[in-house]
């Protein structure tokens, strides 16, 4: 496990990635508008996608749009943003770190290559636990004076199925503590739940404070688009 670090956070750049979620999802990445005025994106992201047997081949496409649009808004680079991805179902799938892109095409390529698990579990504890134990560790991209963003896409709640010696509620829980250990090294956390299925008290408990700020709610993955 890596120390926990408390970073000088820019309220400008915490602004940005906020501001980037709401722009791309009313349009701004398909054109209809210029970059936003404010002030210049740079922050470290990373994605933890839901890849589960719940959201269709379609909705999945539309989700990884989503991701691939506000990717498509940022300057990426390995002096601007950084971007990071995890999926995760009944198992974790690592995808890319902060190291392994730096170009935007690439990473865009990368996301286009995220595949869609369709297995019944909803393990989201796993990417959780990746993303403050692998994505955000020393050494692997993430720069102690850049803010660190989390963005968590699900359509339903914490599901460990048969795969864990856990109940439903310790799963959830679970869940819980790993976003608690991302948000004490002063990372924010944006938990995007998709249609009805969500857990609205976990995506609070997931997602930064205040929730009204952080929880963002959709009914269904063409809202997304």
């Amino acid at each position: 496990m890596f120390a926990k670090t408390k970073k000088k956070t820019n309220k400008c750049d915490v602004n940005t990635a906020e501001v980037l979620l709401i722009s791309v999802s009313n349009g701004m990445a398909a054109g209809r508008f210029k970059r936003a005025p404010y002030c210049k994106t740079r922050i470290d992201l990373a994605f933890v996608i839901d890849s589960s047997r719940s959201i269709s081949r379609s909705d999945f496409k539309n989700q990884m749009q989503f991701v691939n649009d506000i990717v498509d808004f940022l300057d990426v680079g390995s002096d601007e943003t950084r971007v990071a991805g995890v999926s995760f179902s009944n198992h974790l799938f690592p995808q890319f770190g902060f190291n392994d892109y730096t170009t935007k095409p690439h990473v865009l390529t990368a996301i286009n290559d995220i595949k869609h698990s369709m297995v019944d579990a909803t393990r989201t504890y796993l990417a959780l636990e990746h993303t403050h134990q692998k994505l955000f560790a020393p050494g692997n991209g993430e720069r102690p004076d850049v803010v660190d963003v989390v963005v968590v896409l699900t359509d339903g709640a914490t599901n460990p199925g048969s795969y864990d010696r856990l109940t439903g509620s310790q799963g959830k829980q679970q869940t819980q503590n790993e976003a608690a250990l991302i948000k004490d090294r002063v990372a924010y956390i944006f938990a995007i739940g998709v249609g009805r299925g969500v857990d609205v008290k976990e995506l609070n408990g997931i997602s930064s404070d205040p929730d009204q700020r952080f929880t963002i709610q959709v009914s269904g993955f063409a809202e997304l688009n």
